[in-house]
């Protein structure tokens, strides 16, 4: 464990976790990181002849192992080892600026070195050391996310709910009582019976209304913390579910829904298919513009999940420096006209579509790549946007997703329940397709 003299605090190696006292970081230790690193080390002696859980998945990230300095231990062996996702970054929140300040700074000053170090120029090899430096510098700055642990809840029954567990209780001894009573009794024992009855029945409404009010209360606070969130809960079902496959499973599907053994045949004449006009607005082909690299970014969300670099939106949306930084070198690649190797590899995600969801089939996929590779990519498809429609190649009268500007959601949506209130009032019939 190190000491660092600037701060007057004591950092952990194993998590990069800072404390004010030396006794703190012992605590720690004992704690959380040397169990951890015995439960490895343990479980590592098991399964060392086994092969990973993730070498069955083809969506795994490759990392290189290419850096322009020298990298500590734990993560030379993070990307040595294929298929193993970088650890989160622990990013401090948008107010924060002094921390992202001091991050800024760090990288600057790494970046001038390996420029002065390093005698190529080529703008795809100093991307790619750049944002290999972001990643070690805020890690070493803001630690690692940790999971968020489950806590069980600890509730248990309330008031009116074990009165309600003893009314039970003495209406099924009442219920014994009355099939042994003598026949004067029973008058007696249904009148008490009906007394409990009520009583159990206005409780329990009690409780229903006390349980409404307390979900309206959580659901308004969720609404007011994240309305995006709540609403997209009302009209979405619940999924879940774990994929299970083998790789030979998995390539056998991926090679059957998004190959095509006719992709080298020419397609023939269509007849009656219209030739666009020339265009009236050439395509932009110009050097990539710092205003294009701002708009995009500003735009972007900062909860957006990290690529293979494990480098987030929010580093370039609150340090301007480094946002100028990746502008420059983004110009430099358009001009040499490459791209960095990492951007060729993205890393496959399976999402559930339902509940329970175990089959390849009731899986959808998706690609995260890394967020420099986004930003370029993302200009590119802004300015061939901006090209179709200034030319007029898209009808916007029924071409609605993928068209800024056009809430096309919103329309299909209001034209369809127009349609059904039309055909509910005149008991007419609709056809679904």
């Amino acid at each position: 464990m190190q000491k660092e003299n600037q701060e007057n605090s004591f950092m952990c190696e194993q998590c990069y976790r800072k404390f004010d006292t030396w006794r703190g970081l012992r605590v720690h230790q004992g704690k959380v990181c040397l169990k951890k690193r015995r439960q490895c080390r343990s479980s590592d002696c098991k399964t060392r002849s086994k092969s990973s859980q993730d070498e069955n998945h083809s969506g795994a990230i490759s990392a290189s192992v290419d850096s322009p300095f020298t990298l500590s231990q734990q993560e030379m062996e993070q990307q040595t080892e294929p298929g193993l996702r970088k650890p989160r970054i622990l990013w401090p929140a948008a107010n924060e600026k002094a921390k992202y300040k001091t991050l800024e700074e760090e990288v600057q000053k790494k970046l001038k070195e390996v420029k002065k170090s390093s005698n190529r120029g080529d703008a795809k090899e100093i991307l790619s050391a750049f944002a290999t430096i972001i990643y070690d510098s805020a890690i070493k700055e803001f630690g690692i996310c940790e999971g968020k642990k489950k806590t069980e809840k600890k509730s248990g029954l309330s008031r009116r709910q074990r009165v309600l567990a003893q009314l039970r209780k003495q209406k099924r001894d009442l219920q014994k009582q009355k099939k042994y009573a003598p026949p004067e009794e029973i008058e007696g024992l249904r009148i008490l019976f009906e007394d409990l009855k009520k009583k159990s029945r206005d409780l329990q409404r009690h409780e229903r209304r006390c349980t409404r009010r307390k979900e309206r209360k959580r659901e308004r606070e969720q609404f007011l913390k994240n309305p995006y969130e709540a609403a997209k809960k009302l009209f979405t079902e619940a999924r879940s579910g774990k994929l299970e496959c083998t790789k030979e499973e998995l390539d056998a599907y991926v090679k059957q829904t998004y190959s095509d053994s006719r992709r080298e045949e020419p397609l023939p004449y269509m007849r009656g298919l219209k030739r666009p006009a020339a265009p009236v607005v050439k395509y932009y082909l110009g050097p990539i513009r710092e205003k294009e690299v701002d708009e995009f970014v500003k735009q972007a969300r900062a909860k957006s999940a990290p690529g293979g670099d494990g480098v987030s939106y929010k580093v370039f949306k609150y340090c301007d420096t480094l946002r100028h930084t990746l502008f420059e070198m983004l110009r430099g690649l358009w001009k040499d006209k490459e791209i960095v190797k990492d951007w060729c590899r993205a890393e496959g995600v399976y999402l559930p579509k339902e509940q329970n969801a175990k089959e390849i089939g009731q899986f959808r996929p998706i690609s995260i790549i890394n967020v420099t590779c986004k930003i370029f990519m993302g200009i590119l498809t802004k300015r061939t946007v901006a090209y179709l429609q200034s030319n007029g190649y898209v009808d916007e009268t029924v071409q609605k997703a993928g068209v800024p500007g056009i809430p096309g959601c919103i329309e299909h949506a209001f034209t369809i329940w127009d349609t059904i209130q039309e055909a509910k009032k005149n008991k007419e019939s609709l056809n679904v397709v």
